[in-house]
């Protein structure tokens, strides 16, 4: 939101705590600072007849989300203009984690020591921890198309039936990867599944995880921010081709509304809560109302200020 008064006094030390709680949970083990008791939430193997919970050292879960709160607390740091000695510490540390890995089948590993998508584990287990990083994390993102390209595969192999929120999860994963025709598929048999009468998540016997994750699907199907700019129904089915939306958040401070017709987008509001420069990338066909903007490579840039509204229309 850019509140840096919350940055300051709540996020950044929740943030940089977390970072030190964190430091004693790994160590350098070949090379890369893993994660020595490590493991993927819930996922076990067969070791003689019985079913055991798989424990080793740096599972993708954990080295991703160690990252992602590492880089979090240096970019929290960077803002507020704090420099200490630890920050030194986590910068050195950032590039050893090594988050993600790609194993035989292009699959993001789940076990560093994992070879073909699921020789380790159940292959359709209900959790999908080693995805993380694509959502709610920003890790694995379109920069790195093979990261992304693994994240379809694991996806592809945990399938589209589950229990309560991880239904809401694989909505969540398939809306962040831009996968349309499958995060239809996933809100379907999240409905037909897991959903009762009520409108209640079931588990069973009821999970507001699941209700809350599946909003936030179907909001991260209409708008994302996680790449510096906002993008408008960035993974959106066909089955949802004409529709609107009003006063969806986006990262910066930004409330947004939009419409858009025949899968296009035919008007967009955009109203600031701080001063910054507004990012957004629209179609061509879209015209800024107000004078100052400019465009790069589809990414509309523009001043607001506190208060200030753009409005984009055909």
């Amino acid at each position: 939101t850019g509140d840096k008064e919350f940055l300051r006094d709540v996020a950044y030390p929740a943030l940089r705590d977390m970072s030190v709680f964190l430091s004693k949970t790994i160590k350098m083990i070949d090379g890369k600072m893993l994660v020595e008791k490590s493991a993927s939430p819930e996922q076990q193997v067969e070791i003689d007849g019985k079913l055991v919970y798989y424990a080793t050292s740096g599972c993708a879960f954990d080295q991703q989300m160690i990252y992602e709160n590492d880089k979090r607390t240096l970019e929290a740091a960077d803002i507020l203009g704090i420099n200490e000695p630890f920050l030194d510490e986590i910068r050195a540390r950032l590039p050893l984690l090594d988050p993600v890995l790609i194993g035989d089948d292009g699959q993001i590993k789940e076990f560093r020591e994992e070879t073909r998508y699921g020789s380790i584990g159940e292959r359709d287990h209900r959790h999908i921890s080693h995805l993380v990083g694509l959502y709610p994390g920003t890790l694995i993102n379109s920069n790195n198309p093979e990261w992304m390209r693994g994240a379809k595969i694991t996806l592809d192999g945990r399938g589209n039936r589950s229990k309560g929120w991880a239904m809401a999860h694989r909505v969540c994963l398939r809306a962040r990867a831009k996968c349309p025709a499958e995060l239809m598929s996933a809100v379907i048999s999240l409905i037909e599944n897991n959903i009762m009468d009520n409108l209640w998540d079931t588990h069973p016997p009821f999970q507001i995880d699941g209700n809350f994750g599946y909003t936030a699907g179907v909001c991260e199907a209409l708008i994302q921010s996680q790449a510096g700019y906002i993008e408008i129904i960035p993974c959106l089915p066909t089955e949802w081709e004409t529709g609107s939306f009003k006063g969806l958040c986006a990262r910066g401070g930004y409330t947004v509304d939009a419409e858009w017709k025949n899968g296009e987008v035919i008007f967009a509001k955009v109203k600031a809560s701080r001063d910054g420069v507004l990012k957004i990338k629209l179609s061509e066909k879209l015209v800024p109302m107000e004078a100052g903007a400019t465009d790069e490579n589809g990414i509309i840039s523009v001043q607001l200020r506190a208060g200030e509204e753009i409005t984009f229309s055909i």
